[in-house]
């Protein structure tokens, strides 16, 4: 059994209700081109909402990664809007699907570390929380100086792929740092999944060219 399916069947079996993450939407401009507001969503969450440092690095790990999630969703549903590409919109439906399950997982493990408060072992905090801010500048530089080609489909693709090696590079660097079996778990799934889907957009890519 998954991480995210064993942590959703938790709420159910308790009846614990978690909030959802509340992400601040992002409205762009009437004068923004479809690409530019893709891309904007895509990012505008992890701008929004402040760093995640509490001193709990796999609190901090799943904290910062839900706004980096609700910026793909966000960016996938203003894709569905604008495409007629059905590859390319499957693609989405399967990132707002995926993830919407991955943010709730997220929340209700939170709640559960909050609880168990255990204590880092043998950490550098300083160190890992510099290495995780300098893995997300680069990603959102990359995301940042993206020249749209003004194709949706295109330029959803090129930006997710950036957006996507964000989230591996810093699930790549929590597994050097946590013990906690349930982080690892969430990580390495992370990796597997989104490199799988950076090759699969990388080939769609130059069909759309």
């Amino acid at each position: 059994m998954s991480i995210f399916k064993y942590i959703l069947g938790l709420l159910v079996l308790h009846g614990t209700a978690f909030a959802q993450h509340n992400m601040h939407q992002y409205n762009a401009t009437q004068t923004s081109s479809p690409s530019q507001v893709i891309l904007d969503l895509m990012h505008k969450p992890m701008m929004v909402q402040p760093y995640a440092d509490t001193g709990n690095i796999d609190i901090d790990f799943l904290s910062n990664m839900m706004p980096h999630h609700q910026g793909a969703i966000d960016s996938s549903k203003e894709l569905l809007k604008h495409s007629s590409n059905s590859t390319v919109k499957n693609a989405a439906k399967r990132i707002i699907k995926e993830q919407e399950q991955e943010i709730k997982a997220f929340n209700a493990l939170i709640k559960i570390l909050q609880k168990e408060n255990a204590p880092n072992i043998n950490v550098n905090l300083k160190k890992f929380v510099k290495d995780a801010k300098k893995d997300m500048n680069l990603m959102m530089k990359n995301m940042m100086g993206l020249k749209l080609s003004q194709n949706p489909d295109k330029d959803f693709l090129s930006g997710m792929i950036y957006h996507h090696q964000g989230a591996v590079a810093a699930s790549k660097q929590i597994l050097k740092y946590t013990q906690d079996s349930r982080i690892k778990e969430i990580a390495e799934h992370i990796i597997k999944a989104q490199e799988k889907e950076i090759q699969e957009f990388t080939t769609l890519i130059k069909t759309l060219e």
